[in-house]
């Protein structure tokens, strides 16, 4: 059996690809990219034999029958293939537990907003909202409880949803970031209150970043087990349906 190499090319400028994966894809015998990124990829790596990805099923049954052929094969993926990306989906799939597999991390789209903006990431909360039904109740809530939170966004879910999100939940006091088109000559990064970037439009290529300067704990209901109880005889809702 042939081996998958799993690659993140970063947030899509050549100058991000890194050289492991421009060896990766020239020693393979086929490289799986998104249509928009093939392109790119065939100017910086004229060598590789480039087949433009479908579904995600049909994806993975392509990589399975030319795995069993002897063939070695790199999925490119933008960002990072650890954040939020199609490796997750690889590994739930059952086929996968035979496959020999590498990882070729990059640059994710978060890490070159927080650069741009000055904001380290390791004290953040990670969320994402594209492709994902996230509740405005849990946005609003992790954005209480954190100084920092970045996101990925999507065309409909994206900053001035998440503006809008703010206000309604008493979180107009947070500055927001967004980054869009990162690390094309078409980039553009803003900041501002929720109210300043709820009136903007933004382009499906965004990722969000909002800092609390006051986060707080929020309180959270505790339920108690039975054995909590003094209750002696007395009948009591069991701790299942509480």
């Amino acid at each position: 059996m042939g081996k998958l190499v799993v690659a993140g090319i970063g947030p899509g400028s050549p100058g991000y690809v890194m050289p492991e994966v421009i060896k990766a894809m020239k020693e393979s015998d086929l490289v799986i990219a998104a249509r928009r990124i093939l392109p790119m990829l065939e100017k910086i790596c004229p060598e590789g034999v480039y087949v433009p990805m479908g579904k995600i099923s049909e994806t993975l049954t392509v990589i399975d029958a030319n795995l069993n052929k002897q063939r070695n094969i790199v999925l490119v993926v933008s960002g990072d293939p650890l954040m939020y990306s199609l490796y997750r989906t690889i590994q739930q799939d059952p086929r996968s537990e035979d496959w020999e597999m590498d990882i070729l991390p990059g640059i994710g789209s978060l890490q070159m907003l927080g650069a741009a903006i000055g904001q380290t990431m390791e004290d953040a909360c990670i969320l994402s909202v594209h492709g994902r039904n996230l509740a405005p109740g849990r946005i609003a809530r992790e954005v209480a409880e954190h100084e920092k939170v970045f996101l990925l966004c999507s065309k409909d879910q994206g900053p001035a949803w998440l503006a809008e999100i703010m206000i309604d939940y008493g979180l107009a006091h947070v500055t927001m970031y967004a980054g869009s088109d990162l690390s094309y000559d078409t980039e553009q990064i803003v900041s501002g209150a929720p109210e300043k970037i709820m009136q903007m439009e933004f382009p499906s290529l965004v990722v969000a970043a909002i800092v609390n300067p006051r986060p707080r704990q929020l309180v959270r209901p505790k339920f108690l087990r039975d054995e909590d109880f003094e209750r002696g005889r007395t009948p009591m809702t069991k701790e299942e349906i509480r």
